[in-house]
């Protein structure tokens, strides 16, 4: 499975290499008077061209790709860590699967949130100029998204405590299944 996927991970690199240095080669037999240091000034002066600005910080391309970048990686390696956690320490040390996959859950999330906010900060993004207006936007959603909030609450309780587990028979209104899975938003059944 891992030689597949480091296969297919090569063979797309290989391709964007091709594409790339077959657009040199094209260029170069071409008339266009154009060097490589050329094409690079103008790739480097449009990533870094303002598209807008956040406070007293000028967002350029090159502080999206900075920000995605870091944020997926992010995101990859914490769901690698949590799969590691989940596999190996949980299922040696004896603690109940759920629980530590609850924590394993919890924790995810708080990481790649105090991450994002230090991959912002990093980037030279401001976010004492957003303060005001993520204020506003929590009031919102805190409206808005009560169902989901409620939810999301419920679903902790249920993976902290623990009071059903994937494999029990349970009955919600008349409506009788089992559990197959348990996760942070809902809790799927099949009847």
């Amino acid at each position: 499975a891992f030689s597949a996927v480091l296969k297919t991970r090569l063979a797309l690199a290989s391709r964007w290499l091709i594409m790339i240095l077959g657009a040199f080669a094209i260029l170069d037999v071409s008339d266009l008077d154009v060097t490589a240091v050329q094409m690079l000034a103008y790739l480097d002066s449009f990533l870094n061209l303002s598209i807008a600005h956040i406070g007293k910080t000028s967002i350029t391309p090159w502080t999206i790709i900075y920000v995605v970048s870091l944020w997926l990686t992010l995101v990859i390696v914490t769901n690698r860590f949590q799969n590691w956690c989940t596999e190996r320490l949980v299922s040696r040390s004896g603690v109940e699967l759920g629980a530590g996959h609850a924590i394993s859950v919890i924790l995810k999330y708080a990481v790649v949130s105090i991450g994002f906010v230090v991959i912002l900060q990093s980037a030279g993004v401001d976010l004492s100029a957003l303060t005001v207006l993520a204020g506003a936007l929590g009031l919102g959603l805190s409206f808005g998204l009560q169902n989901i909030t409620s939810n999301v609450v419920s679903g902790l309780i249920v993976l902290v405590e623990r009071p059903i587990k994937v494999g029990d028979r349970i009955e919600v209104s008349g409506v009788t299944g089992d559990v197959k899975n348990i996760a942070l938003r809902a809790t799927t059944i099949q009847t």
